[in-house]
């Protein structure tokens, strides 16, 4: 019988345990080499793929880049020497009262220095950034629809922020001091003047990306300003549209001196002759933004008020009492007619109010205006305004 010791056992076991591991390593498959070429070509397709989505990006941003400085090169920033120009012999200034100057914080004897000199403050680079990406987003919106009158508005827009056919500017941009006209947008012939307030507002959202605020809010303002240039060119459509909201254009008004004194100067509607003819009352009012008192504060120490007066002649009348005087808002056949309790006093701020919500309405908002036989007859007429 054949012996075996337990010495000998355990070498046995060892030995087995070793080699069943071996054969176990032999079995891992090894890492294969560097120079495997499915890895060499798989690592080839990641790198150019990577190179060609660096160039397009790279690419992108170049014809970005490029289009905004063609684009801000295509619209008119005003310089602050244009102010010079713009204010020197204006009859806007020529025939401000002493009342409107005071509101003003002005001298009598330095305004116009003051608006020739210190009324615009010039444009930043940022700023004209934010601006252009701000008109060219809204024109892309209203691009992006076939509908004929966002088209039309479209064309509006272009054609007075951008650089014409024939090279010429229709409007220049401007950035008021913070004096001026009580940090309030307003224009001057073609020009457009936009507050320090509205440029920092913008800038801040170009930074935030925040789009639609910014086509909703500052976007209102320039469209409404953007009318105004409009208007002076065009005053003879706008009167059509005036006379069918009901308004008379007086030759003359007695009696109305100490009134039209304490009339707030708005160079965007500074001709103090709309008369308004209420005809379910069959009575007749002039209307505007009057002053409190005659040292106002500011150029907010207004009230909007009717006046009723007489009718004398065909296009004559006479202003009667300020007992018949009432606000605006306290007419309800005026309220009911225009559905609009700002930008009311003066059919030139109706119809620039009007462009608001007809802007804002194509944007996507329901500005609930269109119920009102003042907007009604605006919009019927729309094509023919713009």
């Amino acid at each position: 019988m054949f012996n075996i010791s337990s010495v000998n056992i355990k070498k046995v076991i060892f030995i087995i345990i070793i080699t069943v591991l071996f054969i176990e390593l032999l079995k891992i498959p090894m890492p294969k080499s560097e120079n495997d070429p499915k890895k060499t070509e798989y690592i080839d397709i990641l790198e150019r793929k990577k190179t060609k989505e660096t160039k397009e990006t790279k690419t992108k941003q170049y014809i970005e880049l490029f289009t905004q400085i063609a684009d801000i090169k295509n619209i008119k920033f005003a310089s602050i020497e244009v102010s010079n120009d713009l204010f020197n012999n204006n009859p806007y200034l020529d025939n401000m009262n002493e009342i409107n100057i005071s509101a003003r914080g002005l001298g009598e004897d330095t305004y116009i220095d003051k608006y020739r000199k210190n009324a615009f403050i010039e444009v930043t680079d940022n700023e004209r950034e934010a601006f252009n990406w701000l008109v060219k987003h809204i024109l892309s919106k209203l691009n992006k629809s076939k509908n004929k009158n966002n088209q039309l508005l479209e064309t509006f827009i272009k054609n007075y922020i951008y650089k014409n056919k024939s090279g010429k500017y229709n409007t220049y941009i401007a950035k008021s001091a913070l004096w001026l006209e009580n940090t309030m947008p307003h224009t001057h012939k073609n020009v457009v003047i936009l507050t320090t307030v509205w440029f920092d507002d913008l800038k801040e959202k170009y930074e935030k990306n925040l789009l639609n605020s910014a086509m909703l809010n500052e976007g209102v303002t320039l469209v409404h300003e953007l009318l105004h240039v409009h208007q002076r060119t065009f005053m003879k459509k706008f009167e059509k549209l005036y006379y069918k909201w009901g308004f008379i254009k007086a030759k003359y008004i007695h009696n109305i001196f100490e009134e039209s004194r304490l009339n707030r100067c708005n160079p965007d509607g500074n001709d103090f002759k709309w008369i308004w003819n209420d005809k379910k009352r069959n009575k007749f009012y002039i209307f505007g933004a009057f002053f409190n008192s005659e040292k106002p504060n500011n150029l907010l120490d207004v009230s909007y008020m009717l006046k009723e007066v007489k009718r004398t002649d065909t296009n004559v009348f006479t202003y009667i009492d300020s007992n018949t005087d009432m606000k605006l808002t306290e007419n309800e056949n005026f309220r009911d007619f225009f559905g609009i309790t700002n930008n009311h006093y003066h059919p030139n701020e109706i119809a620039s109010q009007y462009l608001e919500h007809y802007y804002e309405s194509l944007m996507g908002e329901n500005p609930n205006i269109e119920s009102y036989e003042g907007y009604k007859i605006f919009s019927k007429m729309i094509k023919h305004l713009l």
